[in-house]
């Protein structure tokens, strides 16, 4: 639709001396009707795929939360502590410089 209005614009002198305004603006005017019919598919197509997919968002999300979130499959469980007495890395800084 854009090049058939800019094509029209720019040759307005010459569609006036052949007076063809009619022509082009029926012309225009198809572009214009098939444009907006397009728009309204694409409307109706992402009004029914945008509740499909966040359903289905909704949906596996609470699949794996009901399934048990992080933790599935199931991880043994492990309890990991610290001491500055059990530390084996070299530390360089400050820190080893105050041992």
């Amino acid at each position: 639709m854009t090049s058939a209005v800019e094509r029209a614009i720019s040759a307005v002198r010459t569609i006036r001396a052949s007076g063809a305004e009619e022509r082009e603006g029926h012309a225009v005017d198809g572009y214009a009707q098939e444009a907006y019919r397009a728009g309204m598919r694409i409307a109706r197509l992402q009004a029914m795929i945008n509740p499909i997919t966040s359903t289905t968002i909704q949906v596996a999300f609470l699949v794996v939360l009901g399934l048990g979130g992080p933790g599935w499959p199931a991880a043994p469980s492990r309890s990991v502590t610290w001491s500055r007495s059990s530390c084996s890395c070299s530390c360089s800084g400050s820190r080893s410089a105050a041992r």
